[in-house]
């Protein structure tokens, strides 16, 4: 079975994404940047950091499960996006309600992109 270099490239990707995904809910102190929310943005940046790691492994192996993974780790990145937008006020954001918007459609095509390519490229292994 061969596997696409786009995949090993993408799996590589989410498996230094994890381990920074890790150091952010274990090894940075956020208590001051995000106060009483803390624990929320740990448990957050764990599960990115798990998913991504899910996701890199089942990219590497070509497992079937690796395209939900994935959709995990989109997910989680979209539960970050918004936790910021509920604990930051929206001065905080560049460009306002229209900055943040355009970043999170441009997030959206992204994901969008990476869900095709895996779609179409993933060979499955038995």
């Amino acid at each position: 079975m061969n596997r696409p270099i786009g995949i090993t490239l993408l799996a590589l990707l989410l498996g230094w994404l994890s381990i920074a995904g890790f150091l952010w809910a274990f090894a940075v102190p956020l208590e001051e940047a995000f106060g009483e929310y803390d624990i929320v943005m740990r448990v957050l940046a764990f599960l990115y950091g798990a998913f991504a790691l899910a996701s890199s492994v089942g990219l590497f192996k070509c497992k079937w499960w690796a395209r939900r993974a994935a959709w995990g780790w989109m997910v989680c990145c979209a539960a970050t996006m918004g936790a910021f937008v509920a604990i930051f006020p929206i001065s905080f954001f560049l460009g306002g309600y229209l900055g943040l918007v355009a970043f999170g459609v441009f997030v959206a095509l992204i994901f969008y992109a990476i869900d095709n390519y895996v779609r179409k490229h993933l060979p499955v292994a038995a």
